[in-house]
């Protein structure tokens, strides 16, 4: 892969992140939950950290898939679907996530 090739595929994916677009086969998406990770591994031991990045990788691509269905479900033909509502779900559920991480949560040494 060229130089230009990956910064035209990374731009692309980083846009789908700033977008709220997350897929699986996002690797900037997962790239930045490896940073996250080994970033919280100076605080946190290895199953709170690694457990903590996958269920909010979770959450995001569970509030994408279900962004498609509501767009397909509700949307009317020629009016723009608006997905704040399910943007705005997602944001709660991420930070209830990092609160029962961050404080409730604790390491176990089993």
């Amino acid at each position: 892969m060229s130089g230009n090739a990956f910064k035209a595929y990374f731009i692309e994916s980083l846009d789908k992140i700033i977008n709220f677009e997350f897929n699986f086969d996002n690797v900037v998406m997962w790239t930045i939950f490896i940073l996250v990770f080994f970033i919280l591994l100076r605080f946190w031991d290895v199953k709170k950290s690694l457990s903590y990045c996958l269920v909010n990788a979770l959450v995001l691509l569970a509030s994408t898939k279900i962004e498609n269905i509501f767009e397909t479900k509700l949307a009317v033909p020629g009016e723009a679907f608006d997905p704040i509502a399910v943007r705005i779900v997602t944001v709660v559920a991420l930070m209830l996530v990092g609160l029962y991480y961050g404080f409730i949560k604790t390491d176990s040494a089993y």
